[in-house]
């Protein structure tokens, strides 16, 4: 629904009519909406959508982006979904997934056996924690009785 609000307004429109600067407000509003973090990758992206609108306009205002892309999106699509393609792409990676499907179960052991340790480390933490927070306190005590008998020192030398 976000994609499609972002790219209907530009739909079959001549270049003229396009503001890709509001476009790229409303990817970045929704982005942060969504709480996504923008990929480098992407912000070159849009930051060429803004160069080649800045040119295009002085070039071609009526160009139609969607004509001229519509074949060839039309031919990546087929391509990228062909299903003998696909079929293709998993009789190749099949041992691959074989191989890691084996492993699961050794796996789940090993992530279970961590979470287990984890949790010692944690009770073990905590307990470390607070018997250094008892000793600090106890050290804190300390220093303030030795604190108080300076002061008693300094102020009885001082009546002497």
């Amino acid at each position: 629904n976000t994609i499609r609000a972002a790219c209907e307004p530009i739909f079959d429109q001549p270049m003229e009519k396009i503001n890709f600067g509001e476009m790229l407000l409303f990817i970045f509003d929704s982005a942060r909406r969504f709480n996504l973090r923008m990929q480098p990758s992407l912000m070159l992206l849009q930051k060429t959508l803004v160069n080649i609108e800045g040119l295009g306009k002085q070039l071609y205002p009526a160009l139609d982006f969607w004509s001229i892309a519509n074949p060839f999106l039309k031919e990546w699509i087929a391509d990228r979904y062909n299903p003998k393609k696909i079929a293709e792409w998993a009789k190749r990676n099949s041992m691959g997934w074989l191989e890691k499907a084996r492993k699961l179960p050794e796996i789940a052991d090993s992530a279970l056996e961590q979470v287990s340790k984890l949790e010692e480390y944690q009770t073990a933490s905590e307990e470390r924690h607070n018997e250094l927070m008892g000793r600090l306190h106890n050290q804190g005590r300390l220093t303030l009785i030795l604190i108080l008998i300076f002061i008693f020192m300094v102020i009885f030398l001082i009546i002497k």
